[in-house]
């Protein structure tokens, strides 16, 4: 590879960790750090439980985190993680490409993470951005290793 081949390549992982500045939600090019999604997991779980729309398949992201902070671990309560699960049952995943919103074929969230491998009581936080398109949100899941 050549040194600017490298360089972009350096740039675009480094603004991916990066999380949004304060007060700014996150834009569809840049996934929010699970940093970002714990300091926010009431607001952003309620957002996940109060989603009519269904969540399309493209539309998820799922990252595996291997270790977190002392600060993040201490907001992990029980009640936070069982608000999390129970939105996690609620809200509804298309599986197909959807014309208008619906899909006949829809599982859960937590079918979805299981479908894929990942026990959803190893989840731990949710980041959800609205921009561009408010009405197909996209949903990144945090999950432990």
């Amino acid at each position: 590879m050549q040194r600017s081949t490298l360089f972009a390549a350096a740039l675009l992982v480094a603004a991916a960790a990066s999380p949004p500045p304060a007060g700014a939600q996150a834009d569809e090019h840049r996934l929010p750090t699970a940093s970002y999604a714990v300091s926010r997991i009431d607001r952003e779980t309620q957002m996940l439980a109060a989603m009519r729309n269904q969540i399309s398949e493209g539309e998820i992201s799922m990252i595996a985190v291997s270790g977190l902070g002392p600060s993040e671990r201490r907001m992990l309560t029980a009640r936070r993680r069982s608000a999390l699960r129970a939105a996690m049952d609620k809200a509804t995943v298309a599986s197909n490409d959807r014309a208008n919103g619906e899909s006949e074929d829809q599982n859960s969230l937590s079918e979805y993470v299981q479908r894929h491998h990942v026990d959803p009581s190893n989840v731990f936080a949710v980041a959800i951005q609205n921009q561009p398109d408010p009405q197909n949100p996209h949903v990144t899941l945090f999950y432990r290793r």
